[in-house]
């Protein structure tokens, strides 16, 4: 959890290819990470897995305590992506394991599927 958080206070973003074995050698990373502490909270332990709650506290270096909490993540059916999150996560786990070319996946368009009648033409049959 140290790392992930380091990732996105240092770098703005824990993505998929952000988890690199040059961000595992980064000191201001590494520093961060060993900061953080993770306390049990039975809230959290009770809501497991019908619900995810996120609550965090930092106490900056002056003591000034700052606290945050997320009831519903972002994905949860209370908190649904839109398509161009969806689209550009879809993008981002594609190249990061290289499952698809860039020209593959700049040519994939997320729809909004409860809207389609019929998904037998949507998607390419290869019978091999």
């Amino acid at each position: 959890m140290g790392f992930i958080l380091a990732q996105i206070s240092v770098k703005g973003s824990a993505l998929v290819e952000t988890f690199t074995e040059l961000a595992l050698e980064d000191t201001r990373l590494r520093g961060f990470s060993k900061r953080v502490e993770m306390i049990f909270d039975p809230e959290v332990e009770d809501a497991y897995p019908k619900r995810w709650i996120g609550p965090v506290e930092v106490e900056t270096t002056g003591r000034t305590r700052i606290t945050s909490r997320v009831d519903v993540p972002k994905g949860d059916p209370g908190n649904i992506l839109s398509g161009e999150e969806i689209e550009g996560k879809m993008r981002s786990l594609a190249s990061s394991v290289n499952a698809a070319s860039d020209n593959e996946v700049s040519r994939i368009r997320v729809r909004a599927l409860e809207h389609e009648p019929d998904l037998r033409d949507s998607f390419s049959r290869s019978i091999g």
